[in-house]
């Protein structure tokens, strides 16, 4: 009877393996159905119109198979409706506003992560066998040599676009427009927020503070952008104090956190803590990602690879409590698509 069981349990775990595995594989095919629906324009070309395969064959210039196939796609995802009478195809009722009305963003986004997801596929293996170190990476050569880390930076930028203005509109609503003397945009890199910012409290004196690559990448990126001409760009390491001023009155940290380990996380939130005047804010933005601590989840940022090898996506839960455990009092929290900012205040 013992081995009965034992044998069932056997069976039981190798099913959950496939089983992940499986899914696994088929979020992959999902995700490049849904990246050949955007680069169709599939959803902009139906509209409010009912339309034939053929008919959106002719309009996006696809094969027809290949509309077929992500029609199918659609209908499963429930983007779509298949009217059977006259065998049309059209954006759900429930959906087709919104889709319609956002779908410059929408796209945006998931082109963001077509982006993303080429290049960890492309990068993240050895030049030479499995013994290479990281130096040897394909990636660290890329994002630290000639102009990758430049095309990197100039695509997070338009990724961040909406989320940066979206952002600096919530500020605004937020916080008068003098509130602010000197604001800190940790590890801003390409200045997409930096620069809204600015233009939100153009009183302030704003600083962009990151590594010196990247630092030189905006640069490159930014010729000629007026905007960013009035702010100061530092090169500077988030993890020494030195880098820090000690008088802010607002840090912004966007998609930095990720980089790094939980015992890092815990110290750049204190090393901008202790440079907040009091009474001063520290906003962080992340990508929303509700699981425990323990499910981590290593998949969803090619910087991961990038930047380190400790480097995990914090849950919510997890930065909730590194904020707590700084006494930082939660002001507001705001949400934007696949983002989440915590404003929180000294």
């Amino acid at each position: 009877m013992p081995h009965g069981n034992y044998k069932n349990r056997k069976e039981i775990q190798m099913k959950n393996i496939r089983q992940n595995l499986i899914g696994k594989a088929v979020a992959y095919r999902d995700s490049m159905a849904l990246f050949w629906v955007f680069e169709l324009d599939l959803i902009k070309h139906l509209g409010a119109s009912n339309l034939t395969a053929q008919a959106l064959s002719d309009a996006s210039k696809a094969h027809l198979s290949k509309v077929h196939a992500l029609l199918a796609f659609m209908v499963e995802v429930s983007l779509v409706a298949h009217n059977l009478e006259d065998n049309t195809f059209s954006l759900k009722a429930e959906n087709s506003d919104y889709l319609l009305e956002n779908y410059a963003e929408l796209k945006d986004e998931a082109c963001y992560f077509r982006e993303q997801l080429e290049q960890w596929v492309n990068l993240s293996f050895p030049v030479s066998g499995t013994d290479a170190d990281d130096s040897e990476l394909p990636e660290s050569k890329m994002f630290n040599e000639g102009n990758g880390l430049v095309e990197y930076l100039r695509m997070v930028k338009n990724a961040n676009k909406a989320h940066a203005e979206f952002l600096a509109d919530n500020f605004k609503d937020i916080f008068p427009s003098d509130m602010f003397n000197k604001v800190l945009d940790l590890g801003g890199g390409h200045g997409a927020y930096s620069q809204l910012i600015k233009a939100a409290f153009p009183t302030a004196e704003v600083q962009l503070v990151d590594l010196p690559n990247t630092v030189a990448a905006s640069q490159e990126i930014n010729k000629g952008n007026a905007a960013m001409d009035q702010v100061l760009m530092k090169v500077g390491d988030a993890f020494d104090t030195s880098t820090y001023d000690n008088n802010y009155d607002l840090i912004l940290m966007n998609d930095l956190l990720h980089s790094f380990s939980h015992e890092n996380k815990q110290l750049l939130v204190r090393n901008c803590v202790e440079s907040l005047n009091n009474g001063g804010y520290l906003a962080i933005s992340k990508v929303k990602h509700a699981f425990t601590e323990k499910e981590n989840n290593f998949n969803l940022s090619i910087k991961l690879n990038v930047n380190t090898g400790t480097g995990y996506l914090e849950s919510d839960h997890e930065l909730e409590n590194i904020l707590k455990a700084q006494n930082l009092a939660l002001y507001k929290v705001i949400s934007h698509g696949h983002k989440v900012t915590y404003i929180v205040r000294k």
